[in-house]
């Protein structure tokens, strides 16, 4: 009988009671003053901390000093005991660079994945399918529930930043060439540290990772894959258990629970899934207005679930704070990403443009009256390839687009980059007046634009399919 493995990524206060010694007039109107001071003292301090308990404070910073590369990443010097991976943000999949039996390979890290998920093809770059390479036949479950069916390797050494994993039982499928899914199998044995506005993720030894600053904790359940609880309700009976899914790029709540509950489901929206061999059409996205996460709630602030068969915690909210997911402590350490301002005043070579600023994001509007992201990068950068990404806030400070964030890779022509688009329709599906507020969270060249393509341009979020042109006049 063959294996069945899930693949869904694929103090106490003394108080002095002594009788009061007598007191003047004058030293009872110090005394009121006194008191009067203490009060708005307490009461600036109570509402300090029920602003901080009401959610998770994203902290307005200055831009971040820009290099040859662009923009400086400051969290590896800061946190030199861990190993720090440059992460590929294209459609928010955290794919990076580890060795497994010591051949470098491009992996998606992946802690919805029960197993690693390896394809044929690099199953035999590394050495995985010859003759004395014991495969065991099993099934496996992916994100649709479909079965296929896949066989079980041993891998000798997974080396992850400075931690090596060894005996890796990994699975070997029918899917694309270069796939690779680096499971909870391997990600359980280190600490994670995502920071998406640095393009970075840092690996620690079990239980060293540090804790972003302003960070709230939360407690998870560490089985064969992170968990978490999320009420669905003000009573906090009925409730969900999200896995922590970093192979996911939105979060889904399974469908049973949702309508049960009695959600706000918002039908414009659809989302394809895709298995190994299987792709399912998703409709409607439930609203939670205050996505409580973990028995500590802690407020996340609104959120859209696609309505699906699982319930998981995608990237399009983890991702969107500096996280540190700890399997040894049980612990999901979120503190929220910095606003940065919508320009770069630096050039490659750290002098000012003399048009202006090097680069600069903003929400525009077309001839047609229509919204638009505007991006315009100097010719400073003629020649490179420019990886950005960008958050559009509302007037609280809040995503403006339902928590997705704006991408793009693009090599910088002789005469600079000035496109103002409509990124897959999502200003538009949101309604994001002009002028709202942009964050250019990350700045940086890249080998290439990941694409194929010269520019790239892309939206991690939910958006509304355009609908169909209509049909042509007869005759």
């Amino acid at each position: 009988m063959k294996q069945r493995v899930n693949c869904t990524g694929c103090g106490r206060i003394d108080v002095d009671t002594a009788p009061p010694a007598p007191q003047t007039a004058k030293t009872h109107m110090v005394c009121a003053m006194t008191r009067a001071l203490a009060m708005a003292f307490v009461l600036l301090v109570a509402a300090a901390q029920a602003a901080q308990a009401a959610g998770i404070v994203r902290p307005r910073v200055a831009e971040p000093a820009i290099g040859r590369d662009g923009d400086i990443a400051t969290l590896a010097a800061k946190y030199p005991e861990g190993t720090w991976l440059p992460v590929d943000l294209l459609g928010l999949r955290l794919r990076t660079t580890i060795a497994i039996n010591g051949v470098p390979t491009s992996v998606i890290l992946d802690t919805g994945a029960q197993a690693t998920l390896l394809s044929k093809a690099v199953a035999h770059r590394i050495g995985l399918d010859g003759p004395l390479v014991v495969k065991k036949p099993i099934e496996i479950i992916d994100a649709n529930r479909r079965a296929a069916d896949a066989v079980m390797v041993e891998i000798d050494a997974v080396t992850i930043g400075s931690v090596r994993v060894r005996g890796v039982r990994a699975i070997v499928a029918d899917v694309p060439d270069d796939l690779v899914l680096l499971g909870y199998d391997v990600l359980a044995h280190v600490d994670l540290f995502f920071a998406l506005d640095e393009g970075i993720v840092g690996v620690f030894a079990p239980g060293k990772g540090p804790v972003p600053s302003r960070a709230k904790r939360v407690a998870i359940a560490t089985l064969s894959r992170p968990g978490v609880p999320v009420p669905l309700d003000d009573s906090g009976r009925t409730t969900a258990a999200f896995m922590i899914d970093t192979g996911s790029p939105t979060t889904t709540l399974r469908d049973v629970l949702g309508d049960d509950v009695g959600l706000p489901l918002d039908t414009r929206f659809r989302r394809t899934v895709s298995g190994m061999h299987s792709r399912t059409t998703t409709k409607g996205a439930y609203r939670l207005e205050r996505f409580q996460l973990g028995r500590e709630r802690i407020d996340l602030g609104r959120v859209y679930a696609i309505r699906g068969e699982l319930s998981l915690l995608g990237n399009d909210v983890t991702m969107r704070h500096r996280a540190m997911l700890s399997s040894e402590r049980a612990t999901l350490d979120l503190a929220g990403l910095p606003i940065r301002p919508p320009t770069r005043t630096l050039g490659p070579d750290g002098a000012a443009c003399a048009s202006g600023p090097c680069a600069r994001v903003a929400v525009d509007v077309t001839p047609a009256n229509a919204p638009c992201l505007r991006v315009d990068i100097d010719s400073a950068w003629r020649d490179r390839v420019i990886e950005g990404l960008v958050d559009v806030l509302d007037q609280d400070s809040d995503s403006a687009v339902g928590g997705g964030l704006f991408f793009f890779h693009v090599r910088v022509p002789d005469d600079g980059v000035h496109v103002c688009l409509d990124v897959d329709g999502a200003l538009s599906t949101w309604k994001v007046p002009a002028k709202s507020t942009t964050s250019l969270l990350r700045f940086h060249t890249r080998a290439d634009t990941g694409c194929g393509a010269q520019a790239c341009f892309g939206f991690t979020g939910l958006t509304v399919a355009p609908p169909p042109p209509p049909p042509p006049p007869k005759g």
